[in-house]
């Protein structure tokens, strides 16, 4: 599926985005520290807020190919700045998505709650976090 989406959003390629892990409730993107680089030789605050949105659909949009997703609330807290290479990690709680699974099949569409959190590669502690809000709908015909 990520090769899909590499094709259809050139922001992965340009942001120096690959994948490392994913299943239904955690998936993990590598993002390139270069391309994301500002003038103080940190990574930019937007690049970061980007990839946690960018991961955040993905990971909705693998649970739910055949909806639309769109982000509708992103809430960031930065604690350290990022000098190189860094890791998203996104997490959907089980509870949560059997709720959404719950209404999509009774209403079309639903809200997922996904949480974002960013690592410098080789760390443990999170640098940011981001508390996303992500609305899925079916495909009207």
């Amino acid at each position: 599926m990520f090769e899909t989406w590499q094709k259809q959003i050139p922001m992965i390629d340009l942001m120096g985005v690959s994948p490392l892990y994913a299943s239904e409730y955690v998936l993990e993107n590598l993002v390139k520290f270069e391309p994301n680089e500002n003038e103080k030789h940190t990574v930019l605050g937007g690049s970061l807020t980007s990839a946690c949105a960018l991961s955040g659909w993905m990971i909705c949009s693998s649970s739910f190919e055949k909806s639309n997703v769109s982000i509708v609330k992103q809430e960031s807290e930065f604690y350290a700045p990022i000098k190189r290479n860094f890791i998203v990690r996104v997490t959907v709680t089980p509870d949560d998505m059997d709720i959404v699974k719950q209404k999509m099949q009774s209403r079309g569409k639903s809200s997922m709650k996904v949480v974002a959190q960013i690592f410098e590669e080789g760390s443990s502690k999170a640098a940011m976090q981001a508390n996303m809000v992500y609305a899925v709908s079916t495909f009207e015909d």
